[in-house]
């Protein structure tokens, strides 16, 4: 066996048309598409709709059942802990990004309305935003619990 392996010789550098082709290379380059997506991103851009289900009434168990059903293998406690882990990094954001010159003076920008609710022996409160998407949400949620039963 020969000892060399294509060995480039050696140079003082790396010249500039050479970065330039490179660059413009890169830059045509086509978005790779994803063949799959890690369980903890999938939660991540459902965030929104999860939150919204878990207003609406439904459990962290039922939600994961949900979700194993339609593809994503999660249990339970794993997507409480996903849910937690995105509300925290939102929240750190917010906090870093919002300084005093940019809070509003605006008193209705300032204030939550809340309606406390109690859903058997639990308390829950809500803002009048989610309530009302609460309330428009019982027929879906029967609808939910038909398509759990069926499978």
């Amino acid at each position: 066996m020969s000892s060399e392996i294509n060995q480039q010789p050696e140079s003082d550098g790396i010249q500039p048309e050479t970065i330039q082709q490179v660059k413009d290379i890169l830059q045509k380059l086509p978005a790779k598409l994803q063949t799959s997506i890690p369980v903890e991103e999938a939660i991540a851009q459902l965030q929104d709709s999860l939150e919204t289900a878990l207003v609406k009434g439904y459990s962290y168990e039922e939600l994961a059942d949900l979700l194993q059903h339609e593809g994503i293998p999660i249990k339970s406690s794993s997507l409480e802990n996903y849910l937690a882990s995105t509300r925290r990094q939102a929240s750190e954001t917010k906090t870093s990004t919002k300084s005093e010159d940019q809070r509003s003076d605006n008193l209705s920008d300032q204030v939550e309305i809340v309606i406390p609710i109690t859903t058997g022996s639990v308390s829950h409160t809500v803002r009048s935003d989610f309530w009302t998407a609460y309330q428009e949400s019982l027929k879906e949620r029967e609808e939910v619990y038909r398509r759990l039963a069926e499978s």
